[in-house]
């Protein structure tokens, strides 16, 4: 087993993420318990009370971990080891019995991993995978709750290497924040009904601009400098994103969905100053 940082497994559509050194100190002391169970320098036939408890600290962390990473069957063995280990009569254990008990352990293990896939998140990236909703904050979600489900997907897409998808998922928040300037604007053609583009909306935030001020919409004179920020911060989404129609060809590599990761974050909360659903 590796010791990198942060594991996942992933089971339909849940993850477990757990730390890998951790296991990896797990297995490290399953070994020394073989080695001293297997140790012919003259070792009792019967373990000490000592011994057994060792045996024990050492067998319930690995229990833990085994239960949650759904190893039925390791989980089960472990048990029977404790089990040996809690007789009153140690003259009824017998090492070379703990032995083969504990090698069936680690058989069990090695086994059961198997049967799953493990993904590696770099550490870089670590905080996208395990907290998302913290990359576009608090206060953000609370003005827009429909786009928690599309942040939370898009950071762990980005955590794990799915650039595109990433992509995908924060149109989805664009979508959302279109839809609330559009409304906020009061022209009819950006109804939320008519689902408008960041293109349509900055036709419409462009003749505003053009306009002087006391001729601009009621709400751009009251936050002038609110939405001759929300066209420059869509404008910049719209550069970054490239393509916004999302042609079907369009594949996106993670410096790209990096860079739209952190423009839609950037627009979502800008809005959030003023705005909300």
């Amino acid at each position: 087993m590796s010791s990198c940082a942060i594991w996942s497994l992933w089971n339909l559509y849940t993850v477990l993420i757990f730390h890998a050194h951790r296991f990896f100190n797990i297995s490290s002391s399953l070994a020394i318990i073989e080695h001293a169970l297997t140790d012919d320098g003259g070792l009792p036939i019967t373990p000490t009370v000592d011994f057994c408890s060792v045996m024990r600290t050492n067998l319930d962390p690995m229990r833990e971990y085994c239960l949650a990473m759904g190893l039925t069957f390791s989980v089960q063995q472990i048990d029977r080891i404790k089990a040996i280990l809690e007789q009153t009569d140690l003259h009824l254990v017998k090492r070379a019995n703990l032995a083969v008990q504990i090698q069936s352990l680690s058989v069990r293990i090695q086994d059961e991993l198997q049967a799953s896939l493990f993904l590696s998140i770099p550490k870089e990236r670590e905080d996208f995978y395990r907290d998302p909703r913290h990359q576009f904050g608090k206060p953000t979600l609370d003005k827009f709750p429909s786009i928690v489900t599309d942040v939370e997907s898009a950071g762990r897409c980005y955590a794990t290497g799915n650039a595109t998808a990433t992509v995908f998922h924060l149109m989805r928040v664009m979508e959302c924040g279109l839809r609330v300037l559009g409304k906020s604007l009061g022209d009819p053609s950006l109804e939320p009904t008519r689902n408008p583009t960041w293109e349509s909306m900055l036709r419409k935030c462009d003749e505003e601009l053009k306009r002087p001020l006391k001729e601009r919409t009621d709400e751009w004179r009251r936050a002038d400098q609110f939405y001759s920020e929300s066209t420059a911060n869509l404008r910049a989404v719209k550069d970054a994103w490239r393509n916004p129609t999302m042609h079907v060809e369009q594949v996106y590599d993670d410096d790209q969905a990096f860079t739209v990761f952190n423009t839609v974050k950037s627009f979502m909360r800008h809005l959030s100053t003023r705005l909300a659903e």
